[in-house]
């Protein structure tokens, strides 16, 4: 049976929630957003403990070979003498009267060879103007210079290079060998005047001695005036070796020479 609804009546009072229905599904996930600021940095944590100490590596190849240095001094006596002769012990010397002016005497025998200064001889000469060469080479130069002088290529002794000549027989050069190998001395004994008359008739006189092994070359002045000259004022005292290499000079135009001293020496002993 039907019935015709003459007007919709007031709303009804809400009812009661319901229960909630199940969970739908996760939906997909959404975009990452932005990057947040960096975070301020932490304090550094405690070192850790130190490992253990690794093995040793394969030793290098050996390096080449440094250059060799110089030797050492060797195990040798250096010695010096000041031995002295007397001019008034020469009996039986050999004696060479003629010294002319600006002139050499060859040939003369040491008795031993004499091994020193660049030097390898038997003999010396000797020239009028007070220098003895270690061998030959002997030359006359009358004006003396400064050491070294390429004057000869042989060693030479200058004890008293001048100007010097022979005025008679106060001036000459006498010489002996004494002794036994291998000790044995060579002894030269030289009287000369200046060619100039500054000093007069005044004399330079000179005891040379040669010494076999040692090779020491010593040379004595005795019983000379004080003028200026004769004390060495115009000469070279000293002595050069082979070849101009090594020289050593006592005195060069200089009086060194003390006419009030009994004696004075110079000595010269060549390098082990």
């Amino acid at each position: 049976m039907a019935y015709a609804l003459e007007g919709q009546g007031p709303a009804g009072p809400q009812g009661p929630t319901g229960a909630n229905g199940p969970m739908g599904p996760t939906g997909a996930t959404g975009l990452n957003g932005p990057n947040g600021a960096t975070g301020a940095t932490g304090l550094n944590g405690a070192n850790g403990a130190t490992g253990a100490t690794g093995l040793n590596g394969p030793n290098g190849a050996t390096g080449a070979t440094g250059a060799t240095g110089p030797q050492g001094l060797s195990d040798t006596i250096v010695a010096s003498f000041d031995m002295k002769f007397s001019i008034d012990d020469r009996s039986g010397w050999t004696h060479v009267e003629a010294l002319a002016d600006d002139t050499c005497t060859f040939n003369i025998p040491l008795g031993f060879t004499f091994n020193g200064f660049g030097a390898s001889t038997s003999s010396i000469s000797v020239s009028s103007n007070g220098i003895l060469f270690f061998g030959q080479d002997c030359v006359t130069n009358f004006t003396n210079t400064a050491l070294p002088s390429g004057i000869s290529p042989n060693a030479f002794l200058a004890y008293f290079w001048d100007d010097l000549s022979d005025f008679g027989s106060g001036e000459y050069i006498e010489y002996v060998t004494n002794g036994t190998a291998p000790g044995r001395v060579f002894h030269l004994y030289a009287r000369h005047r200046l060619v100039s008359s500054v000093c007069g008739s005044d004399a330079q006189q000179v005891m040379i001695q040669i010494h076999e092994q040692s090779n020491v070359v010593n040379v004595t002045y005795s019983g000379f005036s004080g003028c200026a000259n004769i004390r060495g004022s115009s000469a070279t005292l000293g002595l050069q070796s082979a070849n101009g290499t090594k020289a050593v000079m006592a005195g060069f135009n200089a009086p060194i020479l003390d006419n009030d001293a009994s004696s004075q020496a110079m000595s010269f002993q060549p390098p082990p």
